[in-house]
């Protein structure tokens, strides 16, 4: 069964690397759980969910291993970060880049390799029926694709007459590397790692000096789908990558939810006809209802009519009062009416000596009694006192016995 599904992924999702090896193409193919050397004729077509990786030689590459802080570098803006940092390192006016990163506590971790755009171009030109996806530095494949069971650890490569140690972080993020040719070397590199005991993984036919640390075979599955993001080239989508399901899926959730918009629109268009028939059944027996309450409504607008004309006459005097009553140096700014409890009247103004006011306007026969709304306090400004008065007015028929 599980061969089954292997041959399934491998047809439907065909996958591939092309190193550069001495000056010839090798095209390396996964195949049964593993990478095969293959040709480019017997590889396996692309396909929709496949990869072609072209891996760009470590000689043509520079290193660098940078950290930016997650609370001023959000990871939206890494790639602009590293942009800015790539220029005042590397030695090319024409650089090619390609970073991995990882959140390592408050930092991000991010490699940085450079190579010079001009010298890899020529190497895709020279190169026949090759079209890749991904474009990434050999070394940082490696680290991607090695089986290290989220540890940390050393892995150990052959590069030319050396050896090339690469430290790596659990998520196989490369964080130091070293070209070694003696005991000597390796001997410093381990120093830098405080004496701890790393495991160490060997490339195939590697026999380094490995000053004590227990190593181990390295083994090579498919590629940390992190590490493929940034080698993705412009237009192609890597549908291996669960983010790019994002646009499609999003669009089709789009043209969905339209079109229960849509089916909406129309439920909602026949169950406002519906409740325009009901409306209009209920109409006939609610006239009746409607009149009775129209007659009702009139008669109260009638009664405050009549209350409010009766009122008018009684304001009259009452303000005409107020004017005689107030002293020369007090002034009247605004009145509110409220037609309840017989009626109160607000009045607001300023006067040199507020406080007379109340026992003042108490003795008016409108007026039952009178209280101050705010305290008094002077102006400094104008020397007078703000003033707010709220005046309970005497019945209509007191007033009208009175006059």
């Amino acid at each position: 069964m599980k061969t089954r599904i292997e041959q399934i992924k491998q047809t439907l999702a065909p996958r591939s690397i092309v190193r550069v090896c001495e000056g010839e193409y090798q095209r390396t193919a996964y195949l049964n759980g593993f990478w095969q050397e293959t040709s480019a004729e017997a590889a396996p077509s692309r396909g929709l969910f496949g990869y072609e990786i072209f891996l760009i030689p470590r000689a043509l590459t520079l290193f660098r291993l940078r950290e930016f802080p997650v609370e001023h570098v959000p990871e939206a803006d890494i790639a602009e970060a590293v942009r800015l940092d790539l220029e005042s390192w590397s030695p090319w006016a024409e650089s090619g880049c390609y970073y991995w990163l990882v959140r390592d506590a408050d930092k991000w971790l991010v490699t940085v390799w450079a190579w010079q755009q001009t010298s890899v171009e020529q190497l895709l030109e020279d190169a026949s029926n090759l079209a890749p996806t991904h474009i990434m530095p050999e070394e940082a494949f490696d680290c991607a694709a090695l089986e290290q069971d989220g540890r940390e650890c050393v892995y150990i490569r052959q590069e030319d007459d050396a050896l090339l140690y690469i430290h790596l972080h659990h998520t196989g993020l490369p964080l130091q590397h070293m070209l070694v040719s003696s005991e000597a070397e390796s001997r410093r590199f381990y120093a830098a790692e405080a004496g701890r005991e790393i495991p160490v993984l060997l490339a195939q036919g590697v026999e380094p000096w490995l000053a004590g640390n227990v190593s181990e075979q390295a083994s090579f599955g498919l590629p940390n789908s992190a590490a493929l993001r940034t080698a993705r080239q412009s237009g192609v989508e890597d549908f291996t990558d669960p983010l790019s399901w994002l646009r499609p899926v999003a669009t089709c959730l789009g043209i969905y939810l339209f079109w229960l918009l849509g089916s909406g629109l129309i439920l909602w268009g026949e169950s406002r006809s519906v409740a325009e028939e009901v409306a209009a059944a209920k109409g006939s027996a609610l006239k009746v209802v409607d009149q009775r309450e129209r007659v009702k409504t009139a008669h109260d607008l009638l009664a405050v009519i009549y209350q409010a004309q009766g009122r008018q006459p009684m304001l009259a005097r009452v303000l005409a009062a107020l004017s005689d009553a107030l002293p020369d140096d007090a002034w009247l700014l605004g009145a509110s009416y409220e037609d309840r409890d017989g009626g109160w009247l607000d009045i607001t103004g300023r006067s040199k000596d507020s406080i007379q006011l109340v026992a003042l306007l108490e003795k008016l026969p409108a007026v039952e009694h009178a209280v101050f709304l705010q305290d008094v306090r002077r102006d400094r400004a104008t020397g007078l006192e703000p003033f707010k008065i709220r005046l309970k007015l005497a019945a209509i028929e007191e007033l009208g016995d009175e006059s």
